[in-house]
């Protein structure tokens, strides 16, 4: 396993590093890792290529049995596998969820800061976006648990869609907090859908990813779970995801809104996702504590400048800066500017911050951090910050 080598992506097809290409810019800003994917996954893949015959893949008996298995061991979540619907990527499933369980012009609830479909593909949908934002208590955000009874008692509010862990801000909730805002939903009748693309990814030592589903196991038979090996593994180029819906009359519209706009995840992301369940676990050890170790380094200089702050990741590998006190009318071309490629806040629906991808080697985050130390010191001497 090697976390620490750093590879050439400026001359491939990388949409990170391409963004920023003859320029000396370090790509901070997309979420995926400028690391190798685990070896079994690249064998894995290599084998299918040798196959030579590319049609279309439907996941086999061992891609279900590796996928389940990886449900069982990791988080005690037993799926029958008729629950089970493949998907070329998370967005997709959510847009299939709300035209499942919302009609056009009734409200989804969504929850910013977070991932930037949630704040779109919605509208694109034709149902509304009904935004009950995060709360950022002393220094932890959280649901607003009031303030999302009230919204979900709106007679056009039909779904919930949670993100967990959560992206940007790094949350890993615990089962009482996903219990919580699953009970509110249910109270009022909405369907409960949660996006876990993240979950393989734990930092914070005693920490434990808990599916919502397992974290209101009463109320699990009307959600809609989207999961896929593409973070924790580094596979997002390969779109493998599933969908896991244990209400056959959801799955089956799910599924109808699916024939024409969503394709079949290729036959490389299936044995991808096989060989990462199945054999990638070591791998994944060694990149959280690689993650972790990175982590630990970008937060501690973050918050040791001025005008800048970072809140405690506990998942992911995203960092969600804060930055509004360098007062800067636009952050992220700033900070371009000066040789580092954020995501910009305002997406995620919060444009005080910037997302700091920190999954790349430790030489890369060093570099990238001296450039951050300079461009906010001078910053913060322009402006009499101490």
């Amino acid at each position: 396993m090697d976390f620490t080598s750093e590879i050439d992506r400026q001359r491939t097809d990388s949409v990170k590093w391409r963004l920023y290409k003859d320029r000396d810019i370090i790509p901070l800003w997309v979420a995926d890792m400028d690391f190798k994917t685990a070896p079994e996954v690249i064998a894995a893949v290599q084998a299918r290529v040798e196959h030579g015959i590319y049609g279309y893949a439907d996941a086999t008996e061992s891609v279900v049995e590796a996928t389940l298995s990886h449900l069982r061991e990791s988080y005690q979540w037993e799926v029958d596998p008729d629950w089970l619907v493949w998907l070329p990527g998370v967005v997709p499933g959510l847009a299939m969820a709300c035209r499942s369980c919302a009609n056009p012009g009734e409200k989804v609830i969504v929850s910013s800061p977070v991932y930037y479909p949630f704040l779109i593909v919605p509208d694109v949908a034709d149902r509304q976006v009904f935004d009950v934002p995060l709360q950022r208590v002393d220094g932890r955000w959280q649901y607003d648990l009031d303030a999302l009874e009230l919204a979900a008692q709106d007679p056009a509010a039909t779904m919930i869609i949670l993100c967990s862990p959560h992206n940007p801000v790094g949350r890993l909730f615990t089962p009482q907090e996903l219990q919580a805002v699953v009970e509110i939903a249910v109270r009022n009748g909405l369907t409960v859908v949660s996006d876990e693309i993240h979950d393989g990814i734990v930092l914070e030592p005693g920490l434990r990813f808990t599916p919502t589903a397992c974290a209101a196991p009463e109320h699990a038979a009307g959600m809609i779970t989207l999961m896929s090996p593409s973070k924790a593994f580094n596979l997002a180029g390969l779109n493998a995801t599933y969908a896991i819906i244990p209400n056959a009359d959801t799955r089956a519209t799910f599924k109808h809104h699916m024939m024409g706009p969503v394709t079949r995840p290729s036959p490389f992301a299936l044995a991808a996702t096989e060989a990462a369940y199945a054999h990638g676990g070591p791998w994944l050890a060694g990149l959280n504590d690689t993650l972790r170790a990175n982590r630990d380094r970008l937060i501690s200089a973050v918050n040791a400048l001025p005008g800048v702050h970072m809140d405690p990741i506990e998942a992911t590998y995203l960092g969600w800066i804060d930055v509004s006190a360098l007062r800067l009318n636009d952050a992220p071309g700033w900070f371009e500017d000066r040789g580092l490629g954020f995501s910009p806040g305002a997406p995620f629906g919060d444009d005080r911050f910037v997302r700091w991808n920190f999954g790349c080697p430790p030489a890369t985050l060093e570099r990238a951090i001296a450039r951050f130390e300079t461009a906010v010191s001078e910053r913060a001497h322009e402006l009499g910050i101490s």
